[in-house]
């Protein structure tokens, strides 16, 4: 006992270093999460995460981070998937700042002019494919009006707050695909 009032009674519990015994303490709590149906597992560094078998995306994302060439983007992506597995909602936000952080740097891999870059990363993905292109350009057009607006980058007082976690994974899950899908054509063109 670390701490005793009448009201709160406080306990350290401490593990012995060995893998035998941690392995057993995270198979335990490993199994109270799947009994009662939580989304969440003890990692292998003692971290409570959330688990997304059902995403696709976040899995191939993580993936995909390994193949990035460009080191800003790729550090940008591992933080936005490390914060977005956490339980915490205000890491979801973090996360959020960073795949959108993640998207604006992948608009600027083929130069300083943002706007001549992103045309060059969107014609790379769509493949010469003309339908398939204006698609892309007007979901880039969007999740940058998306990024502009809201509580993602920027917190003034006029952005519009993102409050309920459901659209925070949305709005996470949806920057992602984006980016994932970009990584697939940008990856083939540098190897």
């Amino acid at each position: 006992k670390l701490y005793s009032t009448p009201y709160i009674n406080q306990y350290k519990l401490k593990l012995f270093e060995t893998n035998k015994v941690k392995d057993e303490f995270r198979n335990k709590i490993n199994e109270v999460f799947d009994a009662t149906r939580l989304l969440y597992r003890l990692n292998e560094h003692m971290e409570v995460e959330r688990i997304f078998d059902k995403s696709t995306i976040i899995n191939d994302l993580e993936d995909a981070i390994g193949n990035v060439q460009e080191p800003g983007l790729k550090d940008l992506l591992e933080e936005a998937v490390n914060l977005f597995r956490k339980p915490k909602p205000s890491m979801n936000s973090l996360a959020i700042e960073k795949i959108w952080d993640a998207f604006e740097r992948m608009k600027s891999l083929f130069g300083k002019d943002k706007k001549t870059s992103t045309q060059l990363v969107i014609d790379k993905i769509s493949a010469n494919q003309v339908d398939f292109r204006n698609l892309l350009d007007e979901e880039f057009k969007t999740l940058t009006m998306i990024g502009n607006n809201f509580q993602i980058r920027h917190y003034e007082t006029p952005k519009i707050p993102i409050v309920d976690e459901n659209h925070r994974d949305y709005l996470f899950n949806r920057c992602a695909a984006l980016i994932l899908l970009g990584l697939k054509f940008l990856n083939q063109a540098n190897n």
